[in-house]
């Protein structure tokens, strides 16, 4: 599965979920993008304290990166998933899809979700604050 392809699934998966078991149909999008975002968010602050260690920012530089990366990442996929591909188009592509592939698919969402959850808590990003 290709990148934007997996993000596609997991953001639509995210927001079947919020439109179709928590009745929030009308602010599927930005559950979509946000939570997408912050796990989209947790992988680049990881390569990113890999690349400068945590305890060399400020709190207050850590905390304008998360802020600022959060506001990115939610911005380009809200407008990704609103103008690019809407939830419309990806229901259409995968709302027949077997149950097999499903569950599938459901088991590599959950290891990309803790693995992006594992990697941020081995650099203490939560606790850095």
């Amino acid at each position: 599965m290709r990148p934007l392809t997996f993000f596609d699934y997991l953001f639509y998966r995210i927001a079947y979920f919020y439109a179709n078991h928590l009745d929030y149909d009308d602010i599927k999008e930005y559950a979509g993008s946000g939570i997408l975002g912050l796990l989209q968010l947790s992988n680049a602050l990881f390569i990113i304290f890999l690349i400068k260690p945590i305890d060399d920012f400020t709190s207050v530089e850590k905390l304008f990166v998360f802020l600022m990366g959060y506001l990115i990442t939610f911005g380009f996929n809200l407008y990704r998933y609103k103008k690019i591909r809407t939830y419309k188009e990806l229901d259409e592509k995968w709302k027949d899809q077997s149950q097999k592939a499903k569950k599938l698919k459901t088991l590599i969402i959950i290891g990309y979700v803790l693995l992006s959850i594992i990697l941020l808590g081995e650099h203490r990003i939560f606790n850095s604050f």
